[in-house]
């Protein structure tokens, strides 16, 4: 009988696919934003939670904890104002500190200046080709090589920083001399190059070249397209006084941490955050968020839950005929009901598979972004 009652289920939903069709999309949307909204908030506090546990301190130019923070650990952003890379020298005597130069970009893949230190701290492995050793080098994160096609060997030029400037630092050319392991963090999606690299294109590296024909070399500005003059370049000036966007420092203890921090304290031109701090307060302020989309979500329900009776009984009594004639024709009221029920039950099904995929999909976003 059940089979018999799936068949004219079946035939019923093919006759009036428009009607299954907007019931199975009702229904899977209420149930993809409660299951999104609870597996998305829980991937995003586990991703952002590991990586600030991994982050004891960041010392930036801002006093806003939040920006600072965010900033250092996804690379979303860039601090307007800097850091002189002096104060990643004085953060050295209380552990490592690793200065990070962000705001460019290539193909706009995030352009992230750091030192080699950054790779042991995250402890980043390269899966092919190496490290870089020379100015002009980058390393391209698993995401951003599949994203950008880029392999060893490949070049590419950094976007311009400020198009209405037309007189500010020429792109400079990038040579890829490795690509990392994915890790599922910020880091995949990156171009890690060296900060001198980044100094290089904000302008403040110079190169000579011999200039043919002429008595003496000429002292020219660092080219866009020529890697090896990029390597032989130089500081003009102090490197200390050369910006960084914020310092990453892992003390070495607990009490070392706490003397960083009084330090810091005693400073006017420095802040520090502590990510694990904000980001648990981040996600304090997400759980308030996750907690009235899911109240809105148990409304949605109820509200499509009623349509859906509204329209089965107006649908019923559309096929008054239909039913009488199912009646004549030896059905009882068991069989009529399990007729309905396997259509529901098909519909259902429909709205099932619809919200897994949607999920996915989203969870598969949200997994790339983060």
């Amino acid at each position: 009988m059940l089979h018999h009652a799936l068949f004219l289920a079946l035939q019923r939903l093919r006759a009036a696919p428009g009607v299954a069709a907007t019931l199975a999309a009702a229904g899977a949307i209420t149930l993809f934003l409660p299951a999104f909204t609870l597996l998305a908030s829980a991937r995003l506090g586990d991703a952002l939670t590991a990586r600030a546990d991994a982050t004891p301190v960041v010392l930036g130019p801002s006093d806003t904890p939040v920006a600072l923070t965010l900033s250092a650990l996804t690379f979303s952003r860039s601090v307007g104002v800097k850091l002189p890379h002096s104060v990643s020298t004085w953060a050295a005597d209380h552990g490592a500190a690793i200065p990070l130069h962000l705001g460019h970009t290539a193909r706009g893949a995030p352009l992230v200046g750091a030192t080699l230190d950054y790779l042991v701290a995250r402890e980043l492995t390269v899966a092919e080709g190496r490290t870089p050793a020379l100015i002009g080098e980058a390393i391209a994160g698993a995401s951003a090589a599949e994203d950008l096609g880029l392999r060893v060997g490949d070049r590419l030029r950094s976007d311009l920083s400020d198009l209405t400037n037309l007189a500010g630092p020429y792109p400079v050319t990038l040579t890829v001399v490795g690509v990392l392991e994915p890790t599922g963090t910020p880091d995949d999606r990156v171009l890690l190059t060296d900060v001198k690299t980044s100094w290089a294109i904000d302008g403040h590296l110079h190169g000579h070249d011999d200039v043919s024909g002429e008595a003496d070399p000429g002292l020219r500005l660092l080219g866009a397209d020529d890697p090896s003059r990029l390597a032989r370049s130089h500081l003009h000036g102090d490197a200390d006084g050369l910006p960084v966007s914020c310092v990453l420092v892992f003390p070495p203890g607990p009490r070392a941490h706490d003397q960083l921090l009084g330090a810091i304290a005693l400073r006017d031109d420095v802040a520090a955050a502590r990510p694990a701090l904000v980001v648990r307060e981040l996600l304090g302020l997400l759980d308030v968020a996750r907690d009235a989309l899911l109240w809105s979500s148990a409304l949605m329900a109820l509200s499509t839950g009623l349509l859906g009776l509204l329209v089965i009984d107006l649908t019923r009594r559309l096929r008054s005929e239909e039913l009488a004639l199912m009646r004549r024709l030896g059905a009882g009221p068991g069989t009529l009901a399990l007729v309905l029920a396997a259509e529901l039950g098909l519909i259902a099904v429909g709205a099932l598979a619809l919200a897994a995929g949607a999920t996915w999909a989203a969870l598969s976003l949200v997994d790339r972004l983060l």
